[in-house]
């Protein structure tokens, strides 16, 4: 604002009789106001930014001298997405602008008038770069048999452009991935075998890959399997148990099952296969087949007992006939089954299956002659499985072995 004075001056000679040649001057303020001014020093420093599309901003503020006169900030014809702030000046974008140069026109006003300067704005088409740092903390993992389960999330740098995640070619139907998080599932049905797995991350930019493996071993069957002694003579009325028997897991313990049918007064321990039995046990032969098992499959072996009446009696071994473990057991197409005949005696040797039918039958009513005996059985046509020999005798009744056909 500015003070404003006007002086008016007059100066003449007079012009009557009585003061001709007279002269004369006065001046008077006849106007005193305050001025008002319009704005001036309008500019933005710097007067260009440029912004990435997709994001909204806004520029610093203008200097101005207002002339303690404040006045209002406008834009000239703005473009739709652009504003500015009528009070500071700065300049506003929205998210939603499109690419390209915005060269505006800004007008300051107060009361006495305008000031007018110029801003570039220019918004850019972002940088959209592919994913990096792509990778799972724990790229190999090895599986047992009956193992399911789940990876952590993957590393991965988006670089601020999110995206998702994919397999690269066929997988196994029991692998799963999470599109959004790249997390790796698989149920305990997976193939056995490496699962060579390449995934995939993509943006709008491009793709990265990396590799995963699972490693699903192969079924490890135990073996060396037996009883150092696989047979036990002892007297009636003598309870009594066996050593734990010998086996190699192949690094995956398992447990031990009875396959064969458990006589009263016998147990088996499933987790040391360790034979026991009450002293009140029933003079006879009595074989068992017990079957290791683990995650990798199964393997079994047999043991005999023989348990002879008092002293002065006859034990089972004493008695017409005697039966002895087939071999090869288990057996594919062929086995043998061999047997002892203390006298003559009517034999009928049968197969039967669990469920006590008759599968086969090898002799029927044969008269056999004192000796050893040895009968070759084609097992073709029998399904793989547990069943049993059963000799029957004229004299001694019947006797029962289990065998397995694979």
């Amino acid at each position: 604002m500015a003070n404003v004075r006007i002086r008016l001056r007059a100066v003449g000679t007079g012009v009557s009789p009585a003061t001709a040649g007279d002269s004369y001057a006065f001046d008077r303020i006849v106007f005193d106001c305050n001025e008002h001014l319009a704005p001036s020093g309008f500019s933005y420093a710097p007067n260009s930014h440029k912004a990435l599309f997709g994001k909204s901003g806004s520029s610093k503020v203008p200097k101005i001298n207002w002339h303690n006169d404040q006045g209002s900030f406008s834009l000239h014809e703005p473009p739709v997405g652009i504003t500015i702030d009528s009070d500071t000046g700065a300049i506003l974008c929205s998210d939603g602008l499109a690419v390209g140069d915005y060269p505006l026109t800004i007008i300051a006003k107060n009361k006495a008038g305008d000031a007018r300067t110029t801003f570039a704005l220019t918004l850019e088409k972002p940088v959209i770069l592919p994913p990096s740092d792509f990778h799972y903390t724990s790229n190999i993992i090895a599986l047992g048999r009956h193992d399911g389960g789940k990876t952590v999330f993957p590393e991965i740098n988006w670089n601020n452009h999110q995206g998702t995640f994919a397999f690269v070619g066929a997988v196994d139907p029991e692998i799963k991935l999470d599109p959004k998080t790249g997390q790796i599932t698989w149920s305990e049905k997976m193939a056995v075998g490496n699962h060579h797995l390449t995934i995939s991350a993509i943006n709008q930019a491009g793709v990265t890959t990396t590799d995963f493996k699972l490693n699903k071993a192969e079924p490890k069957i135990p073996f060396d399997f037996g009883y150092r002694s696989d047979h036990m003579t002892i007297l009636m009325h003598e309870s009594g148990k066996t050593v734990p028997p010998t086996i190699n897991w192949n690094n995956a313990p398992g447990t031990f099952v009875l396959v064969s049918s458990l006589p009263a007064g016998f147990d088996v321990d499933p987790e040391t296969a360790v034979i026991s039995w009450a002293s009140n046990t029933s003079p006879g032969r009595y074989s068992f087949m017990v079957e290791a098992q683990n995650e990798g499959g199964e393997v079994t072996t047999t043991f005999t007992l023989t348990v002879n009446g008092p002293k002065g009696t006859q034990g089972f071994d004493q008695e017409n006939f005697s039966i002895m473990q087939n071999y090869p057991n288990p057996a594919s197409e062929v086995t043998h089954f061999p047997y002892n005949m203390i006298r003559r005696d009517i034999i009928t040797i049968e197969i039967i299956n669990i469920n006590g039918s008759v599968v086969k039958t090898i002799l029927k009513h044969k008269r056999q002659k004192a000796g050893l005996h040895l009968h070759k059985v084609d097992l073709n046509g029998l399904n793989s499985g547990i069943y049993f020999i059963r000799f029957i005798s004229n004299t001694e009744g019947a006797k029962t072995l289990p065998f397995i056909v694979k």
